[in-house]
């Protein structure tokens, strides 16, 4: 058996769908279900909040689950099978649902709003991958200063830091959610939870968004944008200021990927 790769384009050559699996001689039969590539997922480096007794394991990452995927909407497709170097290649023409009361144009509009929300989840795991990696190491450093007797001002300088950081990822995420018990009711979704939610509510029928969702769409965005500006200046003054101090007393510390 060899490694098999399906590749799904649509009619502007963008890839939406890689698929490898196992082949082997006869005839293999593989299924798509017209969803896309998942958006990129947010890498938790910390504990949730106020769960000390939580673990992230020897690796110190988590996962969360807000990754979404589009449904990919009827027309003409591209379906590539790579194997051993060889490819072979087929259009696939994907119908509409014939007994779907919604209208090409519909299903055109649910796509184009819910890519938007997909583009905005992406912008958001990278916002959060970015301010999880500069919290982690601040909250490392915070231990080792303190493990070494530092002085009370260095050490809460590196608290005032992370805190900063700690309220940009606040309005991005829900951090108090251990998955235990009734923490995904219990809590208020953030921007991350609240634009995956909605892009699910999106798909859901093939009808037109309703203007509900473009006004909901338009607001989070906003809110999204202010943060990344709140992040751009975070990075760019305190956090610089604070690795050229570090570096003048002989400490190394915080790298941006």
């Amino acid at each position: 058996a060899k490694d098999v790769e399906i590749v799904i384009t649509n009619s502007e050559n963008d890839t939406v769908k890689t698929i490898t699996d196992k082949g082997k001689k006869g005839i293999n039969r593989v299924w798509w279900n017209f969803m896309g590539e998942k958006s990129n997922p947010m890498v938790m480096r910390t504990k949730p909040l106020y769960a000390d007794w939580f673990s992230i394991g020897d690796d110190r990452v988590r996962n969360v689950s807000s990754t979404i995927s589009i449904m990919h909407p009827p027309g003409t497709y591209k379906v590539s099978v790579v194997s051993d170097g060889v490819s072979s290649t087929k259009e696939l023409e994907v119908i509409k649902d014939p007994h779907s009361e919604g209208s090409l144009d519909d299903i055109k509009k649910q796509n184009e709003l819910v890519g938007k929300i997909y583009n905005d989840l992406n912008v958001t795991a990278e916002y959060v991958n970015t301010i999880e990696s500069v919290r982690r190491q601040l909250l490392d450093l915070k231990s080792v200063l303190t493990g070494g007797n530092m002085s009370n001002d260095l050490i809460e300088e590196v608290d005032d830091l992370e805190n900063k950081f700690l309220d940009l990822e606040k309005k991005l995420l829900q951090l108090k959610i251990t998955g235990k018990g009734q923490d995904v009711v219990r809590y208020e979704k953030m921007i991350g939870e609240k634009l995956s939610y909605l892009a699910q509510n999106v798909q859901i029928s093939d009808f037109r968004p309703a203007d509900s969702y473009y006004e909901v769409y338009d607001l989070l965005h906003k809110r999204l944008e202010d943060v990344g500006v709140q992040l751009e200046s975070l990075v760019s003054n305190d956090l610089n200021e604070f690795v050229d101090k570090m570096n003048e007393k002989g400490i190394n510390t915080i790298v941006l990927k």
